[in-house]
């Protein structure tokens, strides 16, 4: 086993991961952003297929992409410490949260990433601690390369979706607003905005930044970047020569003179915002303001950690083995994970777009009936929406609760797709006595495939994919 329990609520450390090929979800209780990372930083955060923080991260990029990491460069006299690569690492990490400690020559370093339960934002906290015998003095340098777009402008279009990167740096970090987003689909007007901000202990701004890939990495490359190694100066306010480039937040932070046992700390706020384009950089302050000091970084982190232990608590397993028992409150919240993820965003992302299928609706939902019982009704319904008059079903379903055909309109029916709800409502009804259920009434799902996939309508083209009338009246289930 690589992994060690160290309490009763689930945990765990793991000496040297970087051995393994591990990476750790971190996301919010509503799943409107979405983070992977790894012991050697890697990974990406994103909201959805259309809006990726950072460069989207398969398993081959988690370990192998520098591109693909959170990054943090100390420099000590002429040598370089960079967060990401391996320092005798102990990682630690909990629900939802992500620590590593390292110990590189005399600095002892503890790296915590965790999103907030409640807040659409990645909080990144280094603290760095002398515990060598004489003062030394520090260069830090953060690097988080920022994407800005969708998914699959990553191999269509990467180079000239580029030129549309328009940056704005301010006091405490770097927003990155592209004029529009495409595809060989369609141009629209992009109204998001992707940031990025740091401070040093209570609120030191950084001294200056390096906003572009290039700039960052000068003549030399992301392992040997020439603004780490000839201590180039950092930029202060926007210049045009860095818009319609390649994007990074990386902040050079004030030389720092560590005496023994004395320590700094380091925060990056991360996060999208997808609202309106009025307003958005104040909108963006202001959630900055609720993260903007130590203290309240604490505060939040504890709360979080709350927030997931009273939601796994509605159902306690205690089968006198604690490292079972740990393992179970991981078992507990992977149906709530696979909820807010899908199928797709996370490194291991080979299969859909991001919705869920249809077994994994009804599967999730035999755990989700127990830990969110106040939802099971109206989950319930909302997933019989999915079925077509034929008794056959719908196999895509939203983050929205929506429903779809296949990819691409493949037209096939699973053999074992029809048991799944009864299943799940025999449980629902054994369990809550509510055969009022069995009269609500819904909604059919309407596709181009008629008669159990026998059949196809190739002029179907509603959007609401609801069955219809002649006279386009809704059918219901009765």
């Amino acid at each position: 086993m690589i992994y060690k329990f160290i309490d009763n609520k689930g945990t765990f450390t793991v000496r040297d991961p970087g051995r393994y090929n591990l990476y750790f979800p971190l996301t919010n209780k509503d799943g409107t952003l979405l983070g992977s990372i790894s012991p050697n930083l890697g990974g990406d955060i994103k909201s959805d297929n259309s809006h990726f923080l950072t460069p989207p991260a398969s398993i081959v990029d988690v370990r192998n992409n520098p591109l693909c990491r959170r990054d943090f460069f100390v420099k000590v006299n002429n040598k370089v410490i960079r967060l990401s690569d391996p320092h005798n690492d102990k990682l630690e990490a909990g629900f939802l949260y992500h620590k590593l400690t390292k110990k590189a020559g005399s600095l002892d370093i503890e790296i915590l990433n965790f999103v907030p339960s409640s807040m659409a934002i990645e909080v990144m906290s280094i603290k760095i601690t002398n515990q060598g015998p004489k003062a030394i003095d520090i260069t830090p340098t953060s690097l988080i390369p920022l994407y800005g777009r969708g998914e699959n402008t990553l191999r269509d279009h990467r180079h000239v979706s580029s030129l549309l990167n328009r940056i704005h740096l301010g006091k405490y970090g770097i927003f990155l607003k592209p004029t529009l987003s495409f595809n060989e689909e369609g141009h629209k007007v992009n109204k998001a905005t992707y940031f990025c901000l740091g401070f040093q202990d209570n609120r030191i701004a950084p001294l200056g930044q390096f906003p572009t890939l290039d700039y960052f990495a000068g003549v030399g490359d992301l392992f040997n970047p020439e603004s780490i190694k000839k201590k180039v100066k950092p930029v202060k306010k926007e210049k045009n020569q860095f818009q319609g480039k390649e994007v990074v937040a990386a902040f050079r932070f004030k030389d720092k003179k560590l005496r023994k046992g004395e320590s700094v700390n380091y925060f990056l706020i991360m996060g999208i915002d997808s609202g309106s384009s009025k307003n958005s950089n104040q909108r963006i302050m202001a959630t900055f303001s609720k993260v903007n000091s130590p203290a309240k970084i604490k505060r939040i982190f504890e709360q979080t950690k709350e927030y997931w232990r009273n939601y796994l608590s509605r159902i306690e397993f205690d089968f006198k083995d604690k490292t079972f028992n740990n393992w179970l409150l991981w078992v507990k919240l992977q149906p709530t994970l696979r909820k807010l993820f899908g199928c797709s965003f996370l490194p291991h992302f080979d299969y859909g777009k991001g919705g869920r299928g249809w077994r994994d609706l009804w599967q999730d939902a035999l755990t989700l009936l127990i830990t969110e019982p106040d939802k099971a009704k109206a989950l319930l319904l909302n997933s019989f929406k999915g079925v077509r008059i034929d008794g056959s079903n719908a196999t895509v379903i939203t983050k929205q609760g929506g429903f779809l055909s296949d990819r691409n309109k493949i037209s096939r029916v699973w053999s074992d797709h029809g048991i799944w709800p009864l299943i799940t409502l025999g449980l629902y009804i054994n369990k809550t006595g509510d055969l009022g259920i069995l009269n609500k009434n819904t909604t059919y799902f309407r596709d181009h495939l008629l008669r159990r996939a026998k059949e196809v309508d190739p002029e179907f083209c509603q959007k609401d994919f609801l069955l219809r009338s002649k006279k386009g009246n809704i059918k219901v289930v009765f």
